[in-house]
């Protein structure tokens, strides 16, 4: 057992949760269920592990770039992120100056669709997953439509790493 890191009054115990991501840099409530997190009894604080971070970033990717909506300018930087490329390097690669990249990760402005269908490429080319399917079937009959103001995301930790939970 771990005493709690706070008040050191007490042995943190350990249960599942369902719990808001807050750091996925996401515009939208993202929900982890079957979460590890540790709780104090005494003053209520709580240790949170994400199992398989990068499995779940890869799965959140997944989304991100199959959604069948405009993307959202934080879904540009979180993409960008999973690259793992700075601004300017991404701002090369798609031939944009790097106020453009800027004002797109920003929600200033939207990416036109030849350079939303890029990126999408880009990071499926890194995801390797389906990225011959989603680009011969899914890329050409993608909508602009606005993102929902109510979207929400649920993913659930399962012994096969992070998916989408219904």
């Amino acid at each position: 057992m771990t005493k709690c890191y706070n008040c050191l009054k007490a042995n943190m115990v350990a249960r599942k949760a369902t719990i808001e991501y807050k750091q996925s840099g996401l515009p939208y409530p993202v929900m982890l269920a079957n979460v590890p997190v540790r709780e104090c009894p005494a003053c209520g604080e709580q240790a949170v592990t994400i199992p398989d971070a990068e499995g779940l970033h890869r799965a959140l990717c997944l989304h991100v770039v199959r959604a069948n909506r405009a993307l959202l300018g934080q879904e540009v930087r979180f993409l960008r992120k999973y690259l793992g490329w700075s601004a300017d390097h991404l701002a090369a690669v798609m031939g944009v100056d790097p106020k453009t990249l800027s004002r797109w990760e920003n929600g200033r402005q939207k990416l036109g669709p030849m350079a939303e269908r890029f990126l999408r490429i880009l990071v499926l080319q890194k995801l390797e997953e389906g990225a011959k399917e989603f680009a011969d079937q899914v890329l050409p009959t993608l909508g602009h439509e606005p993102a929902a103001s109510d979207e929400s995301l649920h993913m659930a930790a399962s012994r096969n790493g992070w998916r989408e939970a219904a």
